[in-house]
C-alpha cells in the first residue's frame, strides 16, 4: 500500500485529497491517512530529497525538501509569483488574513480601489467568490482558493505567520541619525 501512495502521489502534478486516494486504492480514509503518516516519517528521517506536504486542510502532495530550494531555483530559473505587483499582493494578503471579506472591505483595508487586483486574482484562481454578505446589496463575499495555498506550498490560513509580524514594532526606536 506504501508503494502505491509513493507512485500515485508522484505522479500527481496536483495535491490530491485523501479520500481521493482511498476511492483509487479501494481502502478506508483511515487507513489511507496512517500510511501517508507513517511515508511522512519515513522521509522526513531517511534525509530524502521529498517530503510529503499537507495542501489546502485535507490533501497532500509529495514536494521538494525546502532545504534544496536554492539548487531548485538555480536548476528551474525564477518563479512568475516573484514578479507580482505590490497591489496583488496586498490584495490577496487582506483576503487571506481577513476571508471572507468584501470588496469594500479589501478597499478599506488597502485604502485604494482594489478592483482590478481582485478581477486579477480571480482570473488566476487564488481568489475564489465564497458566498454572499447578508448586507444590503448582498455583496460577493471572497476567499482565497487552493490553488493560492499549493502555489505557495502552504496547508492553509494557519500556515501563514501572523499579520501583526509585518506591523514595525511601535515601542523600537526607528529614528534615524
Amino acid at each position: 500500500m506504501a508503494s502505491l501512495l509513493e507512485a500515485l502521489l508522484f505522479v500527481s502534478p496536483r495535491p490530491v485529497a485523501v479520500h481521493r486516494l482511498a476511492e483509487v486504492t479501494g481502502r478506508s480514509v483511515e487507513e489511507v491517512r496512517a500510511v501517508l503518516e507513517s511515508l511522512r516519517a519515513e522521509w522526513a528521517a531517511g534525509g530524502r530529497g521529498f517530503q510529503l506536504q499537507v495542501v489546502a486542510g485535507d490533501a497532500v502532495q509529495m514536494v521538494a525538501n525546502p532545504q534544496y530550494a536554492d539548487y531548485i531555483r538555480r536548476l528551474q530559473g525564477p518563479t512568475r509569483v516573484d514578479g507580482f505587483s505590490r497591489s496583488l499582493w496586498e490584495t490577496v494578503a487582506v483576503v487571506a488574513y481577513h476571508q471572507p471579506v468584501t470588496l469594500a472591505e479589501i478597499t478599506h483595508w488597502r485604502g485604494v480601489d482594489s478592483s482590478r487586483a481582485l478581477r486579477t486574482l480571480l482570473r488566476m484562481g487564488w481568489v475564489r467568490v465564497v458566498g454572499r454578505k447578508a448586507a444590503p446589496g448582498r455583496p460577493r463575499m471572497y476567499g482565497i482558493s487552493d490553488v493560492f495555498w499549493q502555489t505557495l506550498g502552504l496547508s492553509g490560513a494557519d500556515a501563514l505567520p501572523p499579520w501583526q509580524a509585518f506591523i514595525p514594532d511601535a515601542h523600537e526606536d526607528v529614528s534615524v541619525e
